[in-house]
């Protein structure tokens, strides 16, 4: 993440290509990692995400890759399992939680390091819909419908990138529709707002 970091504050044109394209290898080895414990599946996305920001266009070669592996992470519940199931304690025969007596309750075991993973991928997709939207055109149905399924997920880190990704998308979308060319959707041209609808003929 750190290399990603570098790359997109000294800019494409001043960071070596070699090591761009070294770390991008490594990147997606990373990505082809099962193991949420070892977080390289979250530094991976964590990088990918710094890139696709001076890369642009670019992305496009590993895209489907990088994609595939966000929505794995997306849809993947491993890392939220069922615990042991208690009847509640009650004290004096008298219990404050529930009039139910035999009501149980069940713990619920969640990997810190799975939500980590999970929130990163998120958040990379926000950035690849936002600064690749061309690229992410073709896939932005399955995007959005997994991210959806999120909206009111347990923990709020996740909630909260499921709002700035859905956010991300709309001005990925309006940058598309409203540049000029392809040179106009990579550049860092500000929107310039207009009234009306922005459409294209």
């Amino acid at each position: 993440m750190c290399a990603g970091n570098l790359a997109q504050t000294c800019g494409k044109d001043k960071f070596p290509r070699e090591a761009l394209e070294q770390f991008t290898k490594f990147g997606l080895e990373c990505l082809a990692q099962q193991d949420a414990k070892l977080e390289l599946r979250e530094t991976a996305f964590g990088y990918f995400s710094e890139i696709s920001k001076i890369m642009r266009s670019e992305m496009a070669p590993i895209f489907p890759t990088i994609f595939a592996e966000i929505l794995k992470s997306i849809t993947n519940e491993d890392g939220v399992k069922e615990g042991e199931t208690k009847k509640k304690v009650t004290e004096g025969g008298f219990s404050l939680d529930s009039d139910e007596e035999d009501e149980a309750l069940t713990d619920i075991n969640i990997d810190v390091n799975f939500l980590d993973e999970k929130s990163s991928a998120i958040h990379t997709l926000g950035n690849l819909a936002l600064y690749c939207p061309k690229i992410m055109m073709n896939h932005l149905e399955d995007a959005v419908n997994a991210i959806l399924e999120l909206g009111s997920y347990l923990h709020e880190n996740i909630r909260y990138h499921v709002c700035l990704t859905l956010t991300q998308i709309t001005f990925g979308l309006l940058k598309l529709y409203t540049s000029k060319d392809d040179a106009d959707i990579d550049s860092d041209n500000k929107f310039k707002w207009e009234a009306g609808v922005p459409l294209k003929e």
